[in-house]
């Protein structure tokens, strides 16, 4: 490495830490009208992961229990490759051979599809417990090098490797079915490459809409942000997301921040008694995927 490209990248880097700019706290925009007035519950996210017992937590009154997380299970949906050709214009090839050319890289790409699930129950001393049980879906192209085609592509049970981090995804659906004293509830999250992401809660007596909710910052945990400090209105297609709304009747009721180090969730003084179970849950299952894949 040359003495000026040394001296440039550390200059670089003293110019990027020393220009370094507090945003806030990470959280979700919300109505003043509704953050107001709505009871706000902090779910802390567990520091140790490895035990699904380690999600069981505390929802305000309720409480998180009989955490479940099953095996990742990945199976290929096509036999058929789908060929590419890339550049490889990393960093470590530029520096050793000290050239910008590229070398161009084939790979074969397979449709790969990957299951999984998760659930829980929420329970509190006057209400009766719900369970909620989720299954997940992601659909991506795995990469696979010319010189490893012949490999036979085995079912797997972990989640090394997975397509939504290493490969190239294209889409994640999530399903959860919430069931108390003989009621169900069916929440859907949706995403991929070409679509924005939508979220749905149905089931029992009460309609609900849900919303997916804009990334904002606010100057303390737990604080909607607004839209003057939103940094990007709008929700871009395959971003991750950051919060949801719930509604009634066209009025904001719940919302869930699904960013930053620890969630928050904010429920409106106008939601009964009865509810406030099956809106928990919906909510939390988002929160724990989020916690459990990265999403």
């Amino acid at each position: 490495m040359s003495k000026y490209f040394g001296c440039t990248l550390a200059f670089c880097g003293l110019l990027l830490s020393g220009c370094a700019v507090d945003f806030g706290y990470p959280t979700v925009v919300l109505p003043q009208s509704f953050e107001a007035s709505a009871q706000r519950i902090e779910v802390k996210a567990p520091v140790r992961r490895y035990k699904p017992s380690f999600f069981n937590v505390s929802l305000g009154e309720y409480q998180v229990q009989n955490t479940s997380i099953g095996k990742v299970s990945k199976r290929r949906l096509s036999n058929q490759p789908e060929s590419r050709v890339t550049e490889d214009n990393t960093l470590w090839n530029i520096l050793t051979k000290r050239t910008l050319d590229f070398e161009k890289v084939s790979y074969d790409q397979y449709r790969i599809e990957e299951t999984s699930g998760f659930g829980f129950s929420v329970q509190s001393p006057a209400i009766a417990p719900i369970q909620s049980q989720c299954s997940r879906s992601v659909i991506g192209l795995d990469n696979v090098e010319r010189s490893r085609v012949s490999l036979r592509f085995e079912e797997v049970d972990d989640n090394e490797g997975s397509v939504e981090h290493y490969g190239e995804w294209l889409a994640t659906r999530l399903s959860c079915n919430l069931q108390q004293a003989g009621s169900v509830w069916i929440m859907t999250s949706t995403q991929s490459v070409d679509t924005l992401a939508s979220i749905s809660l149905q089931g029992g007596d009460t309609p609900y809409t849900v919303k997916v909710l804009r990334e904002s910052f606010a100057d303390e945990p737990g604080r909607g942000g607004r839209i003057e400090n939103t940094p990007d209105p709008y929700l871009a297609v395959g971003d991750p997301i950051p919060g949801l709304g719930i509604f009634q009747d066209g009025q904001q009721i719940a919302a869930a921040s699904l960013i930053g180090g620890n969630n928050w969730i904010w429920l409106s003084p106008e939601v009964a008694e009865n509810d406030k179970p099956v809106l928990l849950s919906a909510l939390h299952s988002l929160i724990l995927d989020s916690w459990i894949y990265g999403i």
